[in-house]
């Protein structure tokens, strides 16, 4: 049934589009993520959180987020040029396909759709991919389709002015096999869905409010496993002078069918009232009261957040902001997609200490670098251990302390290419010192591009966990990752690019998950067209 939902919505989402599709408005601003055709443009100023009444310092900022496509090199014929015009119609494009085949990847795909129309942007995309055996039974495939339509209000409306709507949808299915377990030939297939409803109104200087409704659903078909989880989040925010008041909600309506309940329901809800102090330009704090409820539970934790801005260049932010979190078993099966869905129920994941700081530096449109720590501690961390069956995995929690440091690097595109890096240094121990398991101390992804020149352009990405510990006597570790993969790109105008990618080039035996050995090296090539 929820198939059938999605498929729908993503087709009334077409059909209002189509309605639409000849009429033309230049004064549309798109989105950060449209890909512009000859790329000679600006750098642009990258998204920045400001040190505003924020009661809880985002992921976003901290550890940007890139599309692949915001992290191909972009040619620029003038890297100080302040202007750009996404709707030129010689440079914007409405569409792309990427297609390649390798050793082990027969074949992949990706098409992506945009179009503008008079007061918005609808997007569609559909990917596939088919990845044949390294070692027995180690084959997968998996296909995802997505749809999102943006509509906003013109800034010079009476009612609701530079306010914006969005709908969006997608599901998507991975199918392998757990090939290091007692049943290596049985095949899973792990179906996840998402179709979501927004309201932003965020241009006002004096009230501003969001709101979101959203369903994910998902489900397995090895085993007896479904679930569906509906989100409802709002925010407001009224400024008044030098303070702001205003309030963030969160409820979370879930059911879970598996071997152990059989369409139980589980409910949460949030509710965040905050005060924010505007002091001056240099210095904002906000201050504020978490409430939550859950399992016939009522708590109340303060939280408080400040934001100095020491400089045009430099920023420190630091938060307290003890909350509990609802963790659904498909988050956990986005982790691990060998855990025993069938036998695990959501976590109730309570922070009762968290602390965060960050310093941001910032130099113009041409790089920043962030860096900051965060600790926490919880009476149910949860983690990860070996089940009675070989190969298969099951969730459990116990008492633990989390001590996590960060770095984040992004030197936006120039004449000497684009890079950006994540370094996470972490601790998670429980209260006899051992650390959990799967825990890894350090991860890292670092990626850098360059264009040689108008028809060539390579680069380098390198993807590196290390090895955690089985259990928790801390005795057997996996080998963790490195992954040096390399990318090239010949160009042959304006549309069409020939592409070659590589991975695990050192053919290093790779393991996040102890028995499931991940790709050896592969070499792909394909071509990218667009129009």
């Amino acid at each position: 049934m929820k198939k059938i939902l999605i498929i729908l919505m993503l087709f009334l989402v077409a059909s209002a589009f189509a309605q639409d599709d000849k009429q033309k408005n230049p004064g549309v601003e798109l989105p950060d993520f449209v890909i512009t055709g000859k790329e000679n443009v600006s750098i642009q100023n990258s998204s920045k959180i400001k040190p505003d009444f924020v009661p809880i310092i985002s992921e976003e900022f901290i550890k940007p987020i890139f599309s692949p496509e915001q992290l191909e090199t972009k040619d620029l014929s003038n890297p100080v040029k302040e202007e750009i015009n996404l709707f030129d119609s010689l440079n914007f494009y409405k569409g792309r396909l990427k297609v390649g085949a390798g050793l082990y990847t027969l074949p992949e795909a990706q098409v992506s759709l945009w179009q503008p129309f008079s007061s918005g942007l609808f997007n569609a995309g559909l990917s596939a991919y088919n990845k044949r055996a390294y070692v027995e039974n180690s084959d997968r495939f998996g296909v995802r389709a997505n749809a999102s339509i943006n509509y906003f209000v013109d800034a010079d409306s009476k009612f609701l002015p530079g306010s914006e709507l969005k709908v969006e949808g997608s599901y998507g299915i991975n199918s392998y096999k757990l090939f290091a377990s007692d049943f290596p030939t049985v095949r899973r297939s792990f179906g996840l869905g998402n179709a979501s409803l927004q309201f932003n109104y965020l241009t006002s200087k004096i009230l501003i409010s969001s709101i979101k409704i959203e369903d994910e659903f998902a489900s397995l078909n090895d085993v007896t496993y479904s679930e569906n989880i509906i989100k409802f989040s709002g925010m407001s925010k009224l400024q008044l002078s030098n303070f702001a008041v205003g309030a963030h909600a969160k409820l979370i309506s879930a059911s879970l069918n598996n071997s152990i309940f059989s369409n139980a329901k589980f409910g949460f809800a949030n509710i965040r009232p905050f005060i924010g102090l505007n002091m001056s330009d240099a210095f904002k704090a906000t201050f504020g009261m978490d409430f939550e409820f859950y399992e016939s539970k009522t708590i109340f934790n303060p939280y408080a957040s400040i934001g100095i801005k020491l400089d045009k260049s430099i920023s420190l932010f630091a938060e307290y902001a003890p909350h509990t979190e609802f963790s659904s078993v498909s988050s956990f099966l986005k982790q691990n997609g060998y855990l025993q869905a069938d036998s695990s129920v959501g976590l109730f994941f309570d922070k009762r200490s968290s602390f965060r700081g960050v310093v941001k530096y910032e130099y113009g449109k041409y790089f920043e670098i962030d860096g900051g720590f965060e600790y926490t501690s919880s009476s149910n961390y949860p983690y990860f251990v070996p089940a009675a069956t070989n190969g298969e995995f099951t969730l459990v929690s116990t008492d633990a302390k989390r001590f996590e440091g960060f770095i984040n690097l992004l030197f936006h595109s120039g004449p000497y290419g684009m890079f950006y890096g994540s370094v996470h240094f972490s601790d998670t121990r429980d209260t006899v010192n051992n650390i959990l398991p799967y825990s890894p101390a350090l991860t890292a992804n670092l990626n850098y591009s360059i264009n040689f020149n108008k028809k060539y352009n390579a680069g380098v990405t390198v993807e590196f966990i290390s090895g955690g510990y089985t259990d928790l006597t801390n005795i057997k570790k996996v080998d963790g990752l490195f992954d040096l993969g390399l990318n090239f790109g010949y160009r042959i105008n304006e549309k069409f690019v020939w592409t070659l990618e590589a991975h695990n080039l050192i053919n290093r035996n790779n393991y996040i998950w102890n028995g499931y050995k991940e790709f050896p090296m592969d070499i792909a090539a394909g071509f990218k067209y667009q129009w």
